[in-house]
């Protein structure tokens, strides 16, 4: 499995990576800390199985840049992270699924991926 995790908080990224790390051995994840370099690392990474992005950030450019993200590559499953969105609402917004940045422990992410996501 190929990731990207995608937020300006170094923080946020590395338990993302460390909990799909122990998820998925041999899985690897490229960080992202800019929103404004999303879209090209995407394109450089066509492997890539899903994009995880933060919207917690005042500006809420999370949001747009997953939708330009899904709405280029909508073979490819893109999730929102931090404050959490609905179900409803991210899928009305043309993405994924959401989960909240307290389920980045290893138990609540699984339960997420397989349950939503469909990812063993």
């Amino acid at each position: 499995m190929k990731f990207i995790i995608i937020d300006p908080n170094p923080e946020r990224r590395e338990l993302m990576k460390s909990a799909l790390a122990r998820m998925y051995a041999g899985s690897g994840a490229v960080e992202v800390p800019r929103f404004s370099d999303a879209p090209a690392v995407v394109f450089d990474h066509p492997d890539t199985d899903m994009v995880f992005i933060t919207n917690n950030t005042p500006t809420k450019r999370g949001v747009e840049t997953a939708q330009q993200i899904k709405s280029a590559f909508p073979h490819l499953k893109v999730v929102l992270t931090g404050e959490i969105i609905g179900e409803k609402e991210a899928r009305a917004l043309g993405l994924d699924g959401s989960i909240s940045t307290t389920d980045f422990s290893l138990e609540p992410l699984a339960s997420f991926l397989k349950e939503k996501l469909y990812l063993h």
